[in-house]
């Protein structure tokens, strides 16, 4: 089947005029500048994506400035990702995600969710078939901030470890958003530029066939041997999340321990407390700590539970720091919250927040997984997953939550139950749906005016609606549109697809389609999923067009394989929110994450090879 642009000319009449030649050897023929140029910007931008020194968002706009600077992108095209329909769609289904949150629809059916005995592969089928379902239509982290303090009420009441629970909602919440268009940035991304170069996108429900197959077998994996790969640590006294805290004591006047050495504190609560470094008039000490003399108005940064906290202060006479200000009253509460993505506690450190003047709250304490502070809380800036201990005079509302954009540990983020607000959010979402499928409207035309009708019939606020956008996500699409079509007009994409097809022209075109999805999985473990679809889109053309088949099996390769990120804990900010709640290490996600990767990217392969032909 010969495949035509939505010009009328067939792809490999478009590689002859360009001079794709397939046969011949990659390393035989000469890169221009442009291309030399532009490997070398995309290489550069890989490496600040992989290590997470620059946010991805302003490595994408850096990357793109460049781009200009160098004369790989147009000037008058510079901005034209930001009106592109791939960043309305995404940044209005924020929106509805949002509004579909706020209906209260999930505290009504969370009862549902819960076994009545222990059971914890039937367990996490149950509970992952909800995320699956969920986060087939709203966004992916929106849904797992949903689902954690439901899974944790569960884990609670049937005595089962986090770890068995926490990890499976996040990889179901991305099995679940490869089902439908609006499932994944990558879907959207990956249809728009089908649409782009060929005149028509993919249907709302061409995903489903292959999403379906893939989310099965992978929930299968998942929940009868995938939570059995990681080591199970009984939660205690099913105390809140995370038990070790970094705290920061300063040394009083009136402490037992003045002109003392540290050694005392050390074995006396060696099996409950850590002492990491103490601060001194700006110095930092680190070694040799127990032949410490504590002198008045040291430092002392703790990793303890908050239960050993109290007992340091009140028996050492210590003052928990950091103390911006003294709360009013006496009496107060301590909070444990989780720090959800696009919270403005990301931004500045801690002693920068204001918290006390704009919430009254003060941040006492912060725990991250797989992290050692030695420095004063004072400096630290919140990361998403952190966890933070939290003293207020007043016990945190709901609101002031939304305001944080956290979720309290042990307390639901789900609002009360509004059935009129449930019945208006879901007709809707459902028209917009049953627009698009039909195709008398266009995806991001249908998307954005039902995010203005629910702002309109108040199913949220004009604020709730600003602050349910993800703007890193919309900057890294918009920036890097123009990016990936720099690739296509400087030649480098049909360059990699020549080299692609040269070393696999011996392999059957099925394995070149397998070699493609593991190609893109691996990246998106590292650099974000949007990013991934972005660079592979015009590559996956290419290799397409080079074996002169039609580009639809390569594309969607490019979607399923950019949307599974399950090796790492940084490649989804989905499975970066349960690193710290369901206390996880790096090493669980591999554990469970690599042979299911190798898993889906089999059944991805078959399925697409069942469903769509070359």
């Amino acid at each position: 089947m010969i495949f035509k642009d939505k010009d009328g000319m067939s792809l490999p009449n478009q590689l002859a005029i360009i001079g794709f030649d397939p046969r011949s050897p990659i390393l035989r023929r000469s890169m221009n500048y442009e291309q030399i140029l532009f490997l070398v910007l995309i290489i550069t931008a890989l490496i600040f994506f992989i290590s997470g020194i620059i946010r991805y968002d302003l490595v994408a706009a850096i990357t793109l400035l460049l781009a200009v600077a160098f004369g790989l992108v147009p000037i008058k095209e510079t901005f034209i990702g930001f009106s592109h329909s791939a960043v309305i769609t995404v940044g209005t289904l924020f929106i509805i995600s949002r509004a579909v949150e706020n209906t209260g629809i999930l505290g009504e059916i969370a009862y549902y969710l819960q076994l009545r005995r222990k059971n914890i592969p039937k367990q996490i089928l149950v509970l992952s078939s909800a995320m699956i379902s969920l986060s087939a239509f709203i966004n992916n982290v929106a849904a797992v901030a949903l689902m954690i303090p439901i899974a944790l009420k569960i884990s609670r009441i049937r005595n089962i470890p986090r770890r068995a629970l926490f990890m499976p909602l996040s990889f179901s919440s991305l099995l679940g958003g490869l089902i439908t268009l609006i499932g994944t940035s990558p879907n959207i991304i990956v249809s728009d530029f089908r649409k782009n170069k060929l005149g028509s996108a993919f249907h709302f429900l061409d995903f489903a066939p292959v999403g379906i197959g893939v989310a099965i077998v992978g929930l299968a994996f998942i929940a009868w041997v995938g939570w059995r790969l990681i080591p199970l640590i009984t939660d205690k006294d099913n105390k809140p999340f995370l038990e070790k805290f970094t705290f920061e004591f300063r040394v009083k006047a009136d402490s037992p321990l003045l002109n003392r050495k540290m050694v005392h504190l050390i074995k006396e609560f060696q099996d409950r407390a850590e002492l990491l470094v103490v601060l001194r008039g700006g110095e930092v000490i680190r070694e040799n700590l127990k032949y410490l003399t504590v002198k008045i108005d040291d430092i002392l940064i703790v990793e303890t539970d908050k239960w050993t906290s109290g007992e340091l202060t009140s028996q050492y006479k210590l003052v928990r720091e950091p103390q911006y200000q003294k709360m009013e009253s006496m009496d107060y509460f301590l909070t444990e919250i989780i720090l959800l993505p696009q919270s403005f506690l990301e931004t500045k450190p801690i002693k920068d927040l204001n918290l006390i003047e704009t919430y009254g709250i003060e941040i006492i304490a912060i725990s991250r997984r797989n992290a050692t502070f030695t420095k004063s809380l004072r400096e630290i800036t919140p990361q998403t997953g952190d966890v933070l201990l939290v003293k207020s005079d007043n016990k945190l509302t709901q609101e002031g939550l939304y305001a944080l954009n956290c979720i309290a540990a042990g307390e639901s983020r789900i609002r009360l139950f509004s059935k009129k607000a449930t019945i208006k959010v879901f007709s809707i979402f459902f028209l917009a749906i049953a627009a698009v499928i039909s195709g008398l409207v266009r995806t991001d035309i249908a998307f954005f005016a039902a995010s203005i009708a629910m702002i309109l019939t108040r199913c949220l606020s004009l604020e709730g609606a600003y602050q349910s956008i993800n703007l890193p996500i919309l900057v890294l699409i918009a920036t890097l549109i123009p990016v990936g079509q720099a690739m296509e007009t400087t030649g480098t994409a049909t360059l990699i697809a020549q080299g692609f097809y040269y070393y696999g022209h011996a392999l059957p075109i099925t394995m070149n389609l397998f070699i493609l999805i593991v190609i893109c999985m691996l990246f998106a473990n590292f650099i974000n999923t949007a990013a991934v679809a972005l660079i592979f889109s015009p590559i996956a053309l290419m290799i397409a067009s080079g074996w002169s088949v039609s580009p639809d099996p390569f594309l969607m390769a490019v979607a399923v394989g950019s949307s599974c990120a399950f090796i790492t804990p940084v490649g989804h900010q989905a499975n970066t929110l349960v690193l710290g709640p369901g206390n996880y290490q790096f090493s669980d996600y591999w554990r469970i994450g690599l042979p299911l990767t190798v898993i889906l990217a089999v059944t991805a392969t078959l399925l697409i090879r069942l469903f769509w032909s070359f």
